[in-house]
């Protein structure tokens, strides 16, 4: 509801009114920027969690023999455990 259609309110409040709307107009324009940020924060966040999903599915369907050979290419080669298992799941 637009306050300054109303002359009654407008003649009584005066700039209060104008003021208050800019300033609400401000705050609403602030507010999308924040909510803006924090939305693509989240979507960053849940991507990451995403991947971090698949790599653990990937492990836990492993068996004891399938994870020492993985462990032990890790270590042997010096290539990141997460390197590792992201090649895994793409075989």
């Amino acid at each position: 509801m637009d306050l300054l259609c109303y002359p009654a309110i407008l003649s009584f409040f005066g700039n209060n009114v104008k003021n208050t709307k800019r300033l609400i107009e401000q705050l609403r324009s602030e507010n999308i920027a924040t909510l803006m940020r924090v939305g693509a924060k989240a979507a960053d966040e849940l991507e990451r969690l995403s991947v971090t999903s698949e790599r653990y599915e990937a492990v836990r369907k492993l068996n004891a023999r399938q994870f020492t050979d993985l462990y032990r290419k890790n270590i042997e080669s010096g290539v990141p455990f997460d390197q590792l298992v992201d090649e895994l799941i793409k075989t």
